[in-house]
């Protein structure tokens, strides 16, 4: 056997005791898993991306899948954890609007007279007639006292010695314009026996089927001659009306309240001011003065009023006497008025003659319609139905005296 062939199988042979030392040697290799990979055609890049996008999916999943299970082995597991609230990504800021700020009254301390104003009724349109009405009331008093005066209407004598406290009855007149004039009692001078001049002389507009009262007065500018126009509408059984005129100027300015109607007249009264006219209850009214810029402060408590159904009032106030300026803060006269009435309606007066009786008070069917009569005094027109009423006479003490049958 030639030597080359020797060295060849010696050779062989000892490789291969080399490949086996090796292999002792190794740790055992399990075989790789079989990864079959499906290759899909796609038509389009969209369709390939989503393709790609499911098997990149498959395979994380695979790789979680085996990573909790080699956790798994060494006793290691995996907590969840909250899985965050998903929020709203806030919208930009938007531009704030700008408010003013609303002014707020500073509070002030509750005053006495805390009532509401009484509103005032409007007088309706003036409907009826041709002619108006007009009378005169004396409610002057000055520095020097007590003057009586003439008055001419038209230039023709109204009341001659018209003194303070008097009041004329209505008188019919052309609606229009009237001239009204003052004149003192002796209109010439006795030194001289030039005339005197006039003490005033004032130009008024009577409504045509309306009423006008002119009172002689003092507002704050001398003697002066001031129109109220009156609300002569027909009143409801159980109701007067009230105007009001301030005629006093010594008088501060007042809040006018009617205490049992819970109700303030006027707020802010002055001389020269006529408000009214007012709706209010019959009966009783007794009327208190505050002062209009301290009104906690009571200047006076007026004598109650009497007011009677279906009956119109004027209130004037007025300076008191001379010697009761120091004690007395305003004096006031009142008086009457009639209103007019409805079509089943008559006009009716009283006249108190019965001296012994002294002062009464009348009823017609019941209802008081008027609350006390002195001896002498008349009433106004009233209005009385048609159809006949219950006519009941009282005295003061409600023992009656009287009671008739008065119509049809």
């Amino acid at each position: 056997m030639p030597a080359s062939y020797k060295r060849s199988r010696l050779f062989v042979a000892i490789v291969g005791l080399l490949v086996m030392v090796l292999a002792a040697c190794e740790p055992n290799i399990p075989n790789p898993p079989q990864i079959t990979v499906v290759i899909t055609s796609v038509p389009n890049e969209v369709a390939l991306q989503d393709a790609v996008g499911q098997a990149l999916t498959g395979t994380a999943e695979q790789g979680a899948l085996l990573t909790q299970t080699a956790l798994a082995e060494v006793n290691v597991t995996l907590t969840p954890t909250r899985t965050p609230t998903i929020t709203n990504t806030p919208l930009p800021p938007t531009e704030t609007p700008f408010l003013s700020p609303t002014p707020s009254h500073t509070p002030t301390q509750t005053q006495t007279p805390t009532f509401a104003p009484q509103p005032s009724n409007t007088p309706p349109a003036v409907t009826g007639g041709e002619n108006g009405r007009i009378r005169f009331v004396h409610a002057w008093r000055s520095e020097v006292g007590e003057i009586p005066v003439d008055l001419f209407m038209n230039d023709l004598l109204i009341e001659r010695v018209f003194e303070l406290g008097e009041y004329t009855n209505y008188q019919s007149v052309a609606a229009g314009a009237v001239r009204i004039t003052l004149q003192e009692i002796f209109p010439f001078d006795p030194e001289t026996m030039q005339p005197r001049p006039l003490i005033a002389s004032k130009t008024f507009d009577v409504p045509r089927g309306g009423s006008l009262t002119v009172v002689i007065g003092d507002t704050g500018q001398g003697v002066d001659l001031i129109a109220v126009e009156e609300d002569i509408g027909p009143l409801a059984s159980g109701q007067a009306r009230l105007n009001i005129l301030q005629a006093n100027p010594n008088l501060l300015r007042s809040i006018l309240i009617a205490p049992t109607l819970r109700t303030a007249l006027a707020v802010n009264l002055g001389a020269g001011d006529t408000p009214g006219p007012y709706d209010l209850p019959a009966g009783n009214l007794p009327l208190q003065l505050f002062d209009a810029e301290n009104p906690q402060e009571q200047l006076t408590t007026l004598a109650a009023l009497s007011l009677d159904s279906r009956v119109n009032y004027l209130l004037i106030l007025m300076p008191p006497e001379r010697d009761d300026q120091q004690t007395i803060v305003t004096d006031f006269m009142i008086i009457q008025g009639s209103t007019n009435h409805i079509g089943t309606d008559t006009s009716i007066r009283f006249v108190n003659a019965a001296t012994n009786a002294g002062p009464i008070s009348i009823l017609l069917d019941q209802e008081r319609l008027i609350t006390r009569l002195d001896v002498g005094a008349t009433t106004v027109a009233l209005p009385a139905s048609y159809q006949g009423s219950i006519l009941t006479v009282q005295n003061v003490d409600g023992t009656e005296l009287y009671e008739e049958i008065l119509g049809p």
